[in-house]
């Protein structure tokens, strides 16, 4: 079986600074990411005046939606044209669930 060797040219290697400032960089993009969304979430709970998404929410370091007896939703890695409907749907069985325990019926 021939192997073929690969070298990497120390030009193509990225720096220790430069690895730490792509770090940064990568952090503050998903603090923003996950801020935004986060204030998206709290609007709409507030606009609609369902705060049982407070309850069931949270948003960890990935940047992913845990959900309570749900799919959790990743949102670096979902792709934009479903993140709408995945919030949405969110704010739609938490009010059913609000429903559903405040009957009196």
């Amino acid at each position: 079986m021939n192997s073929i060797k690969y070298t990497v040219s120390p030009d193509v290697l990225a720096t220790k600074s430069i690895r730490f400032a792509n770090f940064v960089i990568d952090y503050i993009c998903i603090l923003i990411v996950g801020g935004s969304v986060g204030v998206a979430i709290a609007l709409l709970s507030e606009l609609t005046g369902s705060y049982g998404v407070y309850e069931v929410l949270v948003l960890n370091e990935n940047v992913v939606i845990e959900q309570k007896n749900d799919v959790n939703i990743d949102i670096l890695n979902m792709p934009w044209q479903h993140l709408k409907t995945a919030v949405m749907h969110i704010q739609t069985s938490s009010r059913i669930k609000n429903v559903d325990d405040c009957r009196t019926f």
